[in-house]
């Protein structure tokens, strides 16, 4: 078996990861304990010979053989160590990742689909994904009393709401999803919160079960104590969710979709205004537009004139367009010159775009002041400013 160290501890990762082993051929099978192997990341998409390893322990590894299960994506090549001997005949193909992925399936159901509780509460699970990818939407579980208007959440595992979503054309019973507007990039092996709003309660739950990890590659709903408590709730109306209880599953759960392929780093590939652009109007948002999701928490936007003082203003990223954002505060200064500057830009997989990209405009120049004696004159134009 194979497993990764972890250089801080010498003990394997708690991951389960698909590796494509280089040169490996059944003729050099069974594989030595102690020989040093390299693995290169296998995209989900992408057939290829690959070795399956199903969470390592934390002294041993256990031989899990080779699997024709999905094929999980890693980010970098890396140099793995036989822990013990593995026993193969033969390699098979990876398969593509059936998609979009949850941590409950549709044949998952809950013990008790309803709670005698009508009060107006925020249900959450915090889960993972060992992959990058986007999370598309909101699922949770009716059981038949859960009525009233329901509403999905996506919090950062810190508490920033990421995107919301109204659930309509709900069934019955059974399993309830709605999309957001937009997919939300997320990165692999982080904490987040999905969460929806019951207005009238009676919700489902399962007491304990966070007790462990519910795992379904590449999801996880971890267990409490790895990020906190799981589980989570609050009562009153639409929050963060940070309360807790018996380690409670409320049978709330993403759709996630995963990165098809590891991305390059990002790249800026157009701006507004240009660079260079002249007589730019002083009241002008600057934008960046990159060649791929990134991550907006990563983006540094900065606006700075000839004397290399910073403008004031406020970042914002569309993650429909790939496009973030600088707004002044206040209008910028008139004939003046501008350098505009994006650093930092990361996309899911945790690559961060090569240097800072920069681009300088100037703005137009003030308008003329305006006297009434001077236009009736024909001397300065009508749209002079008064």
């Amino acid at each position: 078996m194979f497993s990764r160290v972890n250089p801080r501890s010498n003990r394997p990762f708690r991951h389960a990861v698909f590796l494509a082993i280089a040169g490996l051929t059944t003729a050099a099978l069974p594989l030595s304990v102690g020989a040093a192997v390299a693995v290169s990341p296998v995209a989900p998409s992408i057939p290829g010979q690959v070795l399956q390893i199903l969470h390592p322990g934390t002294e041993a590894t256990q031989d899990h053989g080779t699997s024709s299960a999905v094929a999980q994506q890693i980010h970098a090549p890396a140099h793995y160590k036989i822990e013990t001997a593995v026993n193969l005949t033969s390699m098979v193909p990876s398969a593509t990742l059936n998609c979009p992925c949850s941590v409950f399936d549709a044949s998952s159901v809950p013990a008790t689909p309803t709670v005698n509780d009508s009060d107006a509460v925020e249900l959450g699970m915090r889960f993972s994904s060992d992959v990058p990818g986007t999370v598309t939407g909101v699922r949770f579980y009716q059981g038949g009393n859960n009525s009233g208007a329901h509403t999905g959440h996506l919090w950062s595992g810190g508490g920033a709401l990421l995107a919301s979503v109204d659930f309509t054309n709900e069934t019955a019973s059974g399993w309830q999803t709605a999309s957001f507007s937009s997919p939300v990039p997320i990165v692999a092996n982080t904490s987040y919160v999905v969460s929806y709003f019951a207005p009238n309660g009676s919700y489902s739950a399962d007491g304990g079960y966070f007790s462990s990890a519910a795992d379904n590659g590449p999801m996880h709903g971890l267990a409490s104590g790895a990020d906190g408590a799981n589980g989570v709730f609050n009562y009153g109306g639409t929050a963060f969710p940070t309360s807790s209880y018996n380690d409670t599953n409320y049978w709330v759960d993403v759709a996630f979709m995963p990165a098809s392929t590891p991305a390059g780093a990002p790249a800026v590939v157009s701006t507004s205004p240009a660079s260079k652009a002249a007589a730019v109007a002083v009241t002008a948002a600057s934008t960046a537009t990159f060649d791929q999701a990134v991550t907006p928490s990563s983006v540094t936007f900065t606006l700075k004139n000839a004397a290399k003082t910073a403008v004031a203003g406020t970042v914002k990223y569309n993650t429909a367009t790939n496009t973030v954002t600088f707004t002044p505060s206040k209008a910028l200064a008139y004939s003046t010159n501008y350098t505009a500057t994006i650093s930092g830009a990361a996309n899911a997989g945790g690559k961060t775009m090569t240097s800072p990209y920069s681009w300088t405009f100037t703005t137009a120049a003030a308008p003329f002041p305006c006297n009434l004696l001077q236009i009736l004159n024909g001397l300065l134009p009508i749209s002079c400013n008064f």
